[in-house]
């Protein structure tokens, strides 16, 4: 789940590493901290693994997340988890483990960080 570095080895997203194709932000950065226009990277990135702006997908018969309408929107209300400790590289671990449930899930060994778990 990590990218590769320079020398040829694997660095892990908890330990600094960037997630597959997530935008040139700096993984250890506090998410809370990050530019708008960071954060715009990291909202098309994030939505674009789930499906994409305006996207809705279907949880269960009965259920169903909308990913934002578009950028501005995510830059404005998204990204907004009341945990001022999480790091950028852990909010893309988290949004990486969502892609198999189109955003429904949120995986606990993964995603506890935006709960300050």
């Amino acid at each position: 789940m990590g990218g590769a570095t320079s020398s040829g080895g694997s660095t892990g997203i908890a330990t600094g590493g960037a997630a597959p194709g997530a935008p040139d932000v700096p993984s250890d950065a506090k998410l809370a901290g990050v530019t708008p226009s960071q954060k715009g990277a990291l909202c098309d990135w994030y939505v674009g693994l789930l499906g994409g702006y305006g996207v809705e997908n279907a949880c269960s018969a009965v259920t169903s997340v909308k990913n934002y309408e578009n950028q501005a929107q995510c830059v404005a209300g998204g990204l907004n988890y009341n945990c001022p400790i999480l790091t950028v590289g852990q909010f893309e671990m988290c949004a990486l483990a969502q892609v198999r449930s189109r955003g429904c899930e949120y995986p606990d060994a993964q995603c506890h960080w935006v709960f300050c778990r």
